[in-house]
């Protein structure tokens, strides 16, 4: 691991335990939403949140592969890092802010796999920055029910590694109490449109 990453973690740390007593700056929470996040819990190099850079303001087709080879759904999360920006789905999608949306600018949104084993959407950004982060459902033998399980929420079972492989990037996605990590997994391939915005 090198310097800079190590300082990154450490400055995380840093502005985490912050928030616990007082409010953050703008600046403060700028960084904290356009780094990647490691987790706490595995460390190095196991991703809560990854940042993919692209270009500013420039339109991208974004094409997102299931690879998994166990029958679990696991949800990939897209959103615009900061700032202004737009993602529109081909299909429709669930919104956190406008709830079902079909073809319409968004700024986050987290793709079931269904039917389709790829779903495409275009992405651009006044900052050139997405966020990628996953989750999953699992049954939770304690509460005999099946439950969602999210980088987002912060469970340390939940955790991603990346590898990049020319315009693609892998991800290969950890379940809460299993140890493989290889199994789970989508691509995603950025692919700049020409003549965009």
């Amino acid at each position: 691991m090198d310097h800079t990453i190590q300082n990154e973690i450490r400055y995380r740390e840093d502005l985490n335990e912050k928030m616990h007593r007082e409010k953050l700056s703008e600046d403060e929470l700028m960084w904290m939403k356009t780094h990647r996040e490691y987790s706490p819990f595995m460390g190095y190099p196991y991703l809560f949140s990854d940042i993919i850079s692209v270009k500013p303001n420039t339109l991208y087709s974004v094409c997102v592969e299931n690879l998994s080879q166990y029958n679990c759904k696991i949800i990939p999360n897209f959103s615009v890092s900061y700032g202004k920006g737009e993602i529109i789905s081909e299909k429709p999608v669930t919104s956190l802010k406008s709830g079902k949306t079909y073809k319409k600018p968004i700024r986050s949104f987290s793709l079931l796999f269904e039917d389709a084993d790829t779903s495409k959407f275009t992405f651009s950004a006044e900052l050139g920055l997405m966020t990628i982060k996953y989750g999953c459902f699992v049954y939770d033998q304690n509460q005999k029910i099946t439950i969602f399980r999210s980088t987002d929420a912060r469970f340390g079972a939940c955790a991603m590694l990346c590898e990049k492989v020319e315009d693609t990037y892998i991800y290969r996605c950890k379940l809460p109490g299993e140890e493989i990590i290889e199994a789970q997994s989508f691509s995603v391939k950025i692919t700049e449109i020409q003549n965009g915005i």
